[in-house]
């Protein structure tokens, strides 16, 4: 299971995840690892591998139907349709007896929200939709992936902060963030007088 929509951070070859399968092709998921810090080596688990990592360490499982997963759950095509939903519905239904699970998709996935709605339920499952943390963004605001760098976020940041906190020294530790220099011992910055 991987939660990103492509497979930058695993070993072997960058592909966009609707464009590779779990264990067909040359590009496949199975068997690739984690490439970075703190996690290398860690190896991209089945969906019921990682329900069952979360249970054995007595966590809840809070399970995120990304909008690639679309491709499949939402096919033309009957068969990889209702396999995918299987894949899906399956593991929650053999754990949710004794295992806390929750499961959500993002707010602009509204045919995919719709379709896991209507599928959990008919499943018996529909607790698992109630009681989860909810987002604090909305359809508006998108992932990105990679990250952005926050320092296209400065501006914006800044301009809060300040409205937030006015006259009070804008610092990271103890670097003026105004002017990227040193404050003086009392402080205030030595360079741009905040």
């Amino acid at each position: 299971m991987w939660h990103n929509s492509t497979t930058r951070g695993l070993t072997g070859p960058k592909a966009d995840v609707t464009d590779i399968w779990w264990a067909t092709g040359a590009d496949q998921l199975k068997g690739r690892t984690i490439d970075h810090v703190p996690y290398a080596g860690e190896t991209v688990y089945t969906f019921r591998e990682w329900l069952d990592g979360a249970r054995s360490q007595n966590m809840a499982a809070f399970v995120e139907l990304k909008g690639e997963a679309g491709q499949s759950l939402l096919s033309t095509n009957a068969s990889i349709r209702e396999a995918a939903w299987d894949e899906v519905i399956a593991p929650i239904a053999e754990r949710v007896s004794t295992q806390k699970i929750m499961i959500y998709t993002g707010a602009r996935n509204t045919d995919l929200k719709a379709e896991l709605t209507k599928r959990i339920e008919a499943a018996g499952l529909g607790a698992t939709l109630k009681n989860y943390p909810r987002r604090v963004d909305s359809a508006a605001v998108g992932w990105q992936e990679p990250a952005p760098p926050a320092s296209d976020q400065y501006a914006t940041c800044r301009s809060s902060r300040l409205s937030l906190m006015p006259g009070m020294l804008t610092r990271r530790g103890n670097t003026c963030l105004e002017c990227r220099r040193r404050p003086m011992a009392d402080g205030a910055c030595q360079t741009c007088d905040r």
